[in-house]
């Protein structure tokens, strides 16, 4: 089997305000993963994900997650991001996550592909 060539890893975060790859294939079998900076006031602009389930694990600063809404009604999900605070987003959902604090906001974040 392919999947037997991956093998257990542990990866140190850096302390840097930028973006980093923490896990992609061929180091999984289909999860990815990364670490997010969002500076002061600003965005990481809106996009969808597509064929894939996303959660986001914040880990500090504090900001907002808009999700598209249901179908009927067109509202966008606004949900409220603190240290601590896990997001799910489902499949083919547009979203963008904004800092709202006064400092950075950083969270993980983990997409896998649905079948």
């Amino acid at each position: 089997m392919e999947n037997e060539k991956i093998i257990a890893f542990s990866l140190k975060m850096n302390d840097l305000s930028e973006y980093q790859r923490l896990i992609k294939p061929p180091q999984s079998v289909g999860m990815h993963s990364g670490r997010v900076v969002v500076q002061k006031g600003g965005n990481v602009g809106e996009h969808s994900t597509e064929n894939y389930e996303e959660m986001l694990i914040i880990l500090g600063g504090f900001g907002k997650a808009e999700i598209e809404g249901d179908p009927i009604t067109q509202e966008k999900r606004v949900l409220p991001l603190e240290a601590g605070t896990i997001v799910y987003i489902p499949p083919h959902k547009k979203h963008d996550v904004f800092n709202t604090g006064k400092g950075e906001l950083s969270y993980i974040f983990v997409v896998s592909q649905i079948s």
